[in-house]
């Protein structure tokens, strides 16, 4: 079980057992590993005691820790037989001490005492160094992976590849280096994919303003022939019906012929309102054809889109009206009633 968080180790004797399963675990494996070291912790809220903590160690327990007062000491840790191999790295660390924090595991510390494992150590520190950059570059090509050609995916790729050859060797300031240069790349690469997001973003921004300007008009225009339409439709089917309901004679010829002249107005004013509807439409359609070329999956796009939809099915109400509109039917009356008021003057 690793050291989770502190409330794992309340009290000591829960935290002598979570070193001791983690020293035992390190020395079973042979892997070296980061250790802690706090000169005052509070068990039970009682006397403070120095703590020793190595092997799995959260991110979670370490921040917490780290809130704690007090310096908390940082170094390498191997384990060889009884012998903690300590390699400070940051902080002070004391002997004494951290014979009291490893006191009840049968473990005891060696600051570097024994010189024949020295070299070991270092390789091992340096191993974990190596190890700890390796998964820095491995965060950092999963951010920029997305935003740069193949081409480049290919030649980071590649640089892994040499990377692994060179870890093998155990050439270890050999694969650090090819790393820092792996992480330079990947960093001015990151660089350059932002700003030409950047500019893309402004193009699309600009892009979408004029959709939405070419929306607005559109909705302007619609609302101007919806009421237009709707006007023109009440006025034939008053003139229809007016039509229907003269009798045809001399006195009312001028009112039919009246009608006759104001029919051929409506039906030009129509036309007209059928050909800005096409206007309209096609605007619609090339607007919706840029979201979707562009493949603008953003919120703002999204909106424009459901902009678009909604000025259609406005048009379409609106050639609904049209349709309704009673022309051919005023038409056919009115040849009727010029047809009879013909007929009475002969």
């Amino acid at each position: 079980m690793p050291f989770e968080s502190l409330d794992d180790i309340e009290t000591r004797d829960a935290y002598i057992s979570l070193l001791k399963e983690e020293l035992v675990a390190l020395r079973n494996s042979g892997d070296a590993s980061d250790f802690y070291f706090l000169e005052k912790f509070r068990f039970d809220g009682k006397t403070a005691d120095p703590i020793f903590v190595v092997g799995r160690v959260t991110s979670k327990f370490l921040s917490q820790l780290k809130q704690l007062p007090g310096d908390v000491a940082h170094g390498h840790c191997v384990v060889k037989g009884k012998d903690l191999r300590l390699i400070p790295k940051r902080g002070r660390t004391s002997k004494p001490k951290l014979k009291t924090a490893l006191r009840g595991t049968q473990f005891r510390p060696d600051l570097l005492a024994d010189q024949s494992g020295i070299a070991e150590e270092e390789e091992q520190a340096q191993r974990l160094e190596t190890e700890r950059m390796l998964e820095k570059a491995q965060d950092q090509y999963k951010k920029v992976q997305k935003h740069i050609p193949p081409a480049e995916r290919r030649k980071l790729k590649v640089m892994f590849g040499k990377y692994e050859k060179i870890f093998k060797e155990k050439d270890f300031d050999g694969a650090q280096k090819q790393l820092s240069e792996m992480g330079d790349r990947m960093a001015k690469l990151l660089k350059y994919a932002m700003l030409e997001n950047r500019a893309m973003l402004r193009k699309r921004e600009r892009e979408q303003k004029q959709i939405h300007k070419s929306l607005g008009e559109v909705s302007a225009a619609v609302n101007k022939l919806d009421k237009l339409a709707k006007d023109q439709k009440a006025q034939v089917e008053r003139l229809r019906d007016g039509v229907a309901k003269v009798s045809p004679s001399r006195k009312t010829a001028e009112a039919i012929l009246g009608v006759r002249d104001r029919l051929a107005e409506h039906e030009k004013t129509l036309k007209q309102i059928r050909a800005q509807i096409v206007k309209a439409k096609r605007r619609l359609s090339d607007d919706f054809s840029k979201l979707k070329s562009k493949k603008m999956q953003d919120p703002a796009s999204m909106a424009l889109a459901t902009m678009v939809t909604s000025q259609g099915g406005r048009i379409n109400a609106l050639e609904k009206v049209l349709d309704q509109t009673p022309l051919d039917d005023a038409k056919s009356k009115l040849a009727k009633a010029i047809k009879a008021l013909k007929e009475s003057v002969e």
